[in-house]
């Protein structure tokens, strides 16, 4: 059920590895990635670059609890575009999973922080909303909001031997805060979201993962007024994941439907328009260890992206080699360089330094 972790933030990133962490009643790992990331991509003429340094920790507490910490540093050029750079919002959170006879129960709440760049100037909010388009995917899409508070709970269930169906919904409140310096207080809609997923156990090294998950968005106001309203977006995710002793292959399609947004007009008429693109993934991957020390992995993704106010319709197609090497039993060295070529162009390349180990 990756989607259905995902949603409460419970999925480390790709750093550390792409499993969620799972808090059972089984000795957890402390973990901690710290990774250099550099992105560059050209469209219509525009370059746009970003550098990122991202920071991940979970450290257990006991055998049910847990506490995650997420924070980046990133700095955007652009050769149109004003430079941007600073620190992201600090992310925590907390999970904790009491027992509950056959099933799975975990609790989580997490936190954003406001510690981030805010108060952008003009040209400064320009290059942080095109950082943000999902076309481009950065990995730091941007850098400061106000203080989010977001609980949730997800509950799981075997279904007979080979059968696990879980449910989920969590709340986030997204607090006020001032984006651009020459502005006012904005205040983004609250979250719900809705979440179900079934894994399925097709043969001993054969998994099947199907997620669906609903969110639904409140009203966004600057100055008490509402300016904004983003339609309700819908999320479907399979996942098939095969083993062959130390060798995995990962089939993922995944499918983003947001509704059209809603801007309040002069006299009372509102415009709906389609903001954000509804988005088809199809990603498949290859995982192969080569000696004690050093594995290589191999990615391949479609991504079709369809029209915006802002974007033509997109086919993007990511090609990536994946190199990791394991420093000393606890400590490995991961590498990371995906090609994009399609309606645009670039690449992404970096290195990551991960610690896992069993206090």
């Amino acid at each position: 059920m990756l989607s259905l972790l995902a949603a409460f933030g419970l999925v480390v990133p790709g750093w550390a590895q792409e499993n969620p962490v799972y808090l059972t009643g089984e000795e957890q790992s402390v973990q901690v990635s710290l990774g250099g990331w550099y992105q560059h991509y050209t469209r219509d003429e525009v370059r746009l670059s970003e550098v990122s340094i991202p920071l991940f920790v979970a450290v257990p507490l006991g055998r049910t609890a847990g506490v995650t910490v997420r924070a980046s540093q990133a700095s955007a050029s652009s050769n149109t575009l004003a430079s941007l750079s600073g620190i992201s919002d600090v992310q925590l959170g907390f999970s904790y999973t009491p027992a509950l006879g056959e099933g799975s129960l975990v609790l989580s709440l997490g936190l954003n922080l406001p510690s981030g760049k805010r108060e952008l100037t003009t040209d400064e909010f320009e290059t942080a909303v095109m950082l943000s388009q999902h076309y481009f995917d950065f990995y730091v899409p941007g850098f400061g909001q106000g203080f989010n508070l977001a609980p949730g709970i997800v509950w799981a269930r075997p279904i007979g031997e080979d059968v696990v169906a879980g449910l989920g919904v969590s709340y986030q409140y997204r607090g006020p805060y001032r984006p651009q310096a020459a502005g006012g207080d904005y205040d983004p809609g609250d979250e719900l979201v809705l979440t179900g997923g079934i894994d399925y156990r097709l043969r001993e090294t054969v998994n099947l993962s199907l997620d669906a998950s609903y969110t639904r968005y409140g009203k966004d106001a600057l100055d008490e007024v509402e300016v904004f309203e983003q339609g309700d977006k819908v999320t479907l995710t399979g996942q098939l994941l095969a083993y062959q002793g130390f060798r995995a292959w990962r089939l993922v399609v995944r499918y983003r439907s947001p509704g059209r947004s809603t801007f309040p007009a002069a006299g009372g008429v509102a415009r709906e328009l389609r903001v954000l693109p509804a988005q088809l993934l199809v990603r498949g991957s290859y995982h192969h260890p080569v000696n004690r020390t050093f594995a290589i992995g191999a990615l391949v993704q479609g991504r079709f992206l369809d029209e915006t106010v802002r974007f033509d319709r997109a086919t993007l197609v990511d090609l990536g080699v994946l190199p990791e090497f394991a420093l000393s039993r606890v400590t490995r060295l991961n590498g990371r360089f995906v090609y994009t070529l399609g309606d645009f162009s670039g690449f992404a390349a970096g290195v990551g330094l991960s610690v896992v180990w069993v206090p």
